[in-house]
């Protein structure tokens, strides 16, 4: 929530404003039904028709356990490379060029 009085933005719970004191209440009554900082939230178990009951986009029989999300169209597809086949020397090498080109990066901009 906004306080209409200073401008700072503070969590919907609070009874008063952070910074200047000021009474939330009015705040709170115009957006309506918060979320308790005293109640434990689940978000990915979450019962998605009672948090949007009147919404009319959201499906209650839609499963929102976090492993029914498919991510896999987020990650590389990355050729499977085994353990002995990685040159650590070569890796250290390519980190070292690339701190070094960080650096020099940072020294340019800091001027």
């Amino acid at each position: 929530m906004r306080c209409k009085k200073c401008g700072w933005i503070s969590f919907d719970w609070l009874e008063t404003c952070g910074k200047c004191g000021k009474s939330m209440e009015d705040e709170k009554r115009a957006i309506g039904s918060f979320i308790s900082d005293k109640e434990p939230i689940n978000w990915f178990k979450m019962d998605l028709s009672a948090v949007a009951s009147d919404a009319k986009d959201v499906d209650p029989k839609a499963s929102s356990a976090i492993s029914d999300i498919d991510v896999s169209d987020l990650v590389d597809s990355a050729p499977e490379v085994k353990a002995e086949e990685i040159d650590l020397e070569e890796v250290e090498l390519k980190r070292i060029a690339q701190n070094q080109d960080f650096q020099k990066a940072l020294d340019e901009i800091a001027g």
